[in-house]
């Protein structure tokens, strides 16, 4: 029984690794790739990582151990292809040790945004693909999250005429008339993806 319980531990252990880490491929215009990993949860993790390569090389040296911390993105490798042919990369990794944290982070980015909605879905997409942590406020989803929208705008001194969804409050600033959604992430999130503590957060 010992021996069964002990096994569902680790079993279930590496279902909840599954879902708090989140490994991001980025692929670059002369066919390297950036490898980091995103621990989307409360807990400080550390994992042995390992890359199986073809075609390609790498200047760091596998199996590699992260301390990732709670609700950060750690860069792990650049993969750079070594001839024309097709290149191909396996990435496998191990729990090493799991605590949980008593701190409370939250995203360092806010977005307000409506159901059935290009603007908002463009937005939401460009975050998801590039592995950007983010805290979002549909106002479709009931009244209260309109209010809380409605509040915002009155708090900041922001005419509801003059605001378009998604509004974004990045670092402290509400940005509520963007025009083109695509350009505004690549020349602000560029850098993004980390959180910031939750006594930190600026609405």
């Amino acid at each position: 029984m010992r021996i069964l319980v002990f096994f569902i531990f680790i079993f279930s252990q590496q279902l909840s690794a599954q879902k708090d880490l989140q490994f991001i491929k980025l692929k670059n215009e002369d066919r390297s790739v950036d490898l980091s990993v995103i621990n989307h949860s409360d807990k400080f993790y550390t994992v042995s990582v390992n890359v199986e390569l073809t075609e390609m090389t790498t200047d760091a040296v596998f199996p590699l151990k992260l301390k990732i911390e709670p609700n950060t993105k750690v860069s792990i490798a650049k993969l750079k292809p070594t001839s024309e042919k097709a290149t191909h990369y396996l990435i496998n990794y191990k729990i090493e040790k799991m605590e949980n944290s008593t701190l409370v982070y939250e995203p360092n980015i806010t977005i307000y945004t409506k159901n059935k909605h290009k603007r908002s879905t463009q937005l939401l997409i460009y975050l998801n693909q590039n592995g950007i942590a983010y805290n979002e406020i549909n106002t479709s989803y009931n009244g209260d999250t309109e209010q809380m929208y409605l509040d915002m705008l009155k708090r900041r001194g922001i005419d509801k005429k003059d605001s378009k969804l998604p509004v974004i409050i990045y670092r402290g600033e509400a940005f509520y008339d963007i025009k083109n959604v695509k350009k505004f992430c690549k020349t602000h999130f560029e850098n993004e993806g980390h959180f910031i503590k939750k006594k930190d957060r600026r609405y």
